[in-house]
């Protein structure tokens, strides 16, 4: 089964979403948590990054209805 090219840019966007908001939580913690925060938030921005290369690079799926091309 193959993820729709909408599905992965969706996935990637809340992978980027989660790390910007850890991010910005750096702000926020103690100092013996911010290394962990905004490794963990760098992290998921670089994977998100890189999944929405990869939704970019993924052809879009032909129009079709119920199951038909058309």
């Amino acid at each position: 089964m193959t993820l729709s090219n909408n599905v992965v840019t969706v996935i990637g966007l809340v992978f980027v979403a989660i790390g910007l908001v850890s991010v910005f939580m750096t702000g926020f913690t103690p100092a013996s948590q911010r290394v962990i925060w905004g490794r963990f938030g760098a992290a998921c921005i670089i994977i998100g990054s890189l999944i929405l290369l990869y939704a970019a690079i993924i052809p879009p799926e032909p129009p079709s209805f119920n199951g038909y091309a058309v």
